[in-house]
């Protein structure tokens, strides 16, 4: 509320200290509610960004998986058959890692932009329901593996242990 002193000749309008002390005060309780929640909204940005570059990451590998001749995932003796020719006896038998750039861009093991490393395991049986065989021949299971980390060594040791990293299932079906 304004208020108006009169003096001889003019008169003087303002607010009083205790209105501004108000006003003051209740801004002050806005901004730092807003500071508040600045940090908050900083983490779900990151992980949203983090989830976004796995999904690119996955999203890569499945269709190279996918689009290879088949079968796929089926290694004969620890070897891979994956697309990019890979070697799945020297990375562990059926084990094949991969590698990205922060914006979830395939490099190579000596790149030094690696910001993502993907472990995909081919050597999964995979029946359908009622099946008496343990393995069709027409269907192939990729447990994708996705980490944060620049190490080309990263080891993905069971979950549980305090290592973060992402697990994706997925299924490729080939009738041809």
């Amino acid at each position: 509320m304004k208020t108006s002193f009169q003096h001889p000749g003019r008169t003087i309008q303002g607010f009083s200290l205790v209105e501004v002390a108000l006003a003051v005060a209740i801004a002050a309780l806005g901004i730092i509610t807003c500071l508040g929640l600045l940090p908050e909204g900083l983490e779900m940005s990151r992980k949203t960004a983090q989830l976004a570059f796995n999904s690119n990451i996955l999203e890569q590998i499945i269709r190279d998986a996918e689009n290879a001749s088949w079968p796929v995932v089926k290694p004969k003796h620890g070897l891979g058959a994956y697309p990019m020719e890979t070697d799945g006896a020297a990375a562990g038998g059926g084990l094949t890692s991969f590698y990205y750039d922060s914006q979830g861009v395939q490099v190579d093991e000596d790149s030094k932009q690696i910001a993502y490393v993907a472990q995909i395991d081919f050597n999964q049986n995979c029946a359908m329901p009622g099946s008496t065989t343990p393995d069709e021949g027409f269907l192939a299971r990729l447990v994708i593996k996705v980490a944060n980390t620049s190490s080309t060594d990263f080891e993905f040791a069971p979950e549980g242990e305090g290592i973060s990293y992402i697990t994706y299932h997925h299924l490729i079906a080939k009738t041809r």
